[in-house]
């Protein structure tokens, strides 16, 4: 059951839902006034419903993540990944924490300015076979990189997908409250890289993993002698004594390579005669071009000249026939780029890599798909994460339990309250895994409710922090369910690491607000 784990925990979050659909009526709002409804029930029927219909309207995250390992895949088959990687570490030997923080600290920022989180976990895989490489175990690797990312959401500066719609939706400046914004990524950033390269921690995994190797190859050792005993009557005590030694070395070593952490989406394939820039520029241009299509520059920064750009082009005629928009086909402009175009990205440069290093169609194809396969796993999870949401947002269309809670707890003060507030944004991320719906779903009655301008900036700091640390927690944080199948970390074992990191963070997030609120 160890190997399902994962999946045993978005049953439990789901199980937990269909109980309170039976005790929790469901409510709406309409023009901030909130409705009270009956309870919805969810029957047995629904138990299977709800999970297929799912799959059916949120395969597309599960499809990113299958192009992810079917385009990891060809790059392995190029022959250069493994070059690009030994490149990458050979720089840090000697100097493995650094790069644990530069790794930290890139993620971070990157989550913070852009919020474009399924576009940098294009890169995760590489970061995290690097880290790998370097000696450190799967936890540190899964918290450098998808646990840097979330800290980036806490910690949301320009971020559309998060602070962009706070702005959006409340009217404020784009800048506003920036200082505070920073001084949160900082603080959060800062705590979580002490947390996770504590010498006291890494020293723990050294042994734990040295101790484990030591006794799998005493245990080999054991059996090896008694299978030369019946042969011992055939030999010299000598050459006896010399094999039994022989054998002991190999069976260490043997139980020690074993040991090692098996490296996801990485083969260990070496042209020399290949050069890795190719992949590393196109690497590089391709990530930067997805944070920059992906990214709403008209609502972010009022920055219209991408859709100037794409109009001049789409209005391309010859003798009165639209050429190029009918070449391009259902092209939008960059800025408003979706998933959907991510995957068409991901495709391209999958077949890119392929024609630079002369890879054959079919080998290429046998890489995609066995790349794919790999991350099979990943792409199942990463879709099923989405099961509560998909009741709120495609079920129960009409109004859903938790604006019921939601009102519950606002009512409970008449004035803007820290403490309420802050429940109702952790209760609602347990509900919306998605910050837009989430944000949407209420700010009608925050607006109604809070008319006091000034505060909006600290409601919405309120919400992208809580909502944040809620999905650093939470089996249906699309991030880190992803990274926990990616790398097989049980829930329960990343529970056991970080608990006191929530704890931290907790702290921090709640020590800014006050300050923030306190300087208004």
């Amino acid at each position: 059951m160890k190997k399902y784990g994962l999946l045993k925990a978005l049953g439990i979050v789901f199980l937990i839902f269909v109980v309170l659909s039976w005790l929790i009526p469901i409510g709406s709002y309409a023009s901030g006034t909130f409705a009270l409804d009956v309870t919805v029930p969810m029957g047995l029927f629904d138990l299977i419903r709800v999970p297929l219909l799912t799959v059916s309207n949120y395969a597309i995250y599960g499809i990113i993540v299958l192009l992810i390992g079917g385009l990891y895949g060809v790059m392995n088959q190029s022959g250069v990944y493994t070059k690009l990687l030994n490149a990458m570490t050979k720089k840090f030997k000697g100097h493995e924490k650094r790069f644990l923080i530069l790794s930290i600290v890139l993620f971070a920022i990157l989550s913070s300015i852009s919020g474009l989180n399924f576009a940098i976990l294009v890169i995760v895989p590489l970061f995290i076979s690097a880290i790998l490489l370097l000696g450190y175990d799967k936890m540190t690797a899964l918290m450098s990189t998808i646990g840097a990312m979330i800290v980036g959401t806490i910690g949301s500066t320009y971020g559309f997908n998060v602070c962009g719609y706070v702005n959006y939706y409340f009217g404020i400046d784009v800048n506003n409250g920036i200082f505070v914004k920073l001084a949160m990524l900082a603080l959060t950033t800062i705590v979580f890289i002490l947390y996770v390269t504590s010498a006291k921690r890494l020293k723990k995994i050294e042994i734990k993993e040295k101790a484990k190797a030591e006794k799998k190859a005493a245990k080999t050792e054991k059996v090896e002698k008694k299978s030369t005993k019946k042969e011992a009557a055939k030999k010299t005590a000598k050459n006896t004594k010399a094999t039994k030694e022989k054998k002991v070395v190999a069976t260490k070593a043997e139980a020690t390579k074993e040991d090692k952490i098996a490296i996801p989406l990485y083969n260990e394939k070496e042209e020399k005669k290949k050069s890795i820039w190719p992949l590393a520029i196109v690497l590089a241009l391709t990530f930067i071009f997805l944070l920059v299509a992906m990214f709403n520059w008209r609502y972010g920064f009022e920055v219209t000249l991408f859709e100037e750009i794409y109009e001049s082009i789409m209005a391309v005629e010859i003798k009165g026939y639209a050429i190029l928009q009918n070449i391009l086909g259902s092209l939008s402009p960059l800025g408003y780029w979706t998933i959907t175009e991510l995957g068409i990205v991901l495709i391209i440069l999958t077949l890119l890599i392929g024609w630079l290093y002369n890879v054959k169609f079919k080998d290429g194809l046998d890489a995609f798909i066995e790349g794919a396969k790999e991350v099979l796993p990943v792409a199942i999870y990463v879709t099923l994460a989405n099961i509560i949401i998909a009741v709120v947002v495609n079920i129960q269309t009409s109004g859903n339990l938790f604006l019921t809670i939601s009102d519950f707890l606002l009512n409970m003060t008449t004035e803007f309250n820290f403490l309420t507030t802050s429940l109702v944004a952790a209760i609602g991320s347990l509900f919306y895994n998605d910050f837009p719906y989430l944000l949407n779903s209420l700010v009608s009655t925050l607006g109604t409710r809070f008319t006091d301008a000034s505060i909006y900036p600290v409601i919405g700091l309120i919400f992208q922090s809580f909502y944040g640390l809620v999905m650093m927690i939470v089996p249906t944080s699309l991030m880190l369910i992803a990274g926990l199948s990616y790398l097989k970390i049980s829930y329960k074992e990343y529970l056991k690491y970080a608990w006191k990191l929530f704890l931290q963070l907790f702290v921090v997030i709640v020590a800014v607000i006050i300050v923030m609120f306190l300087c208004i």
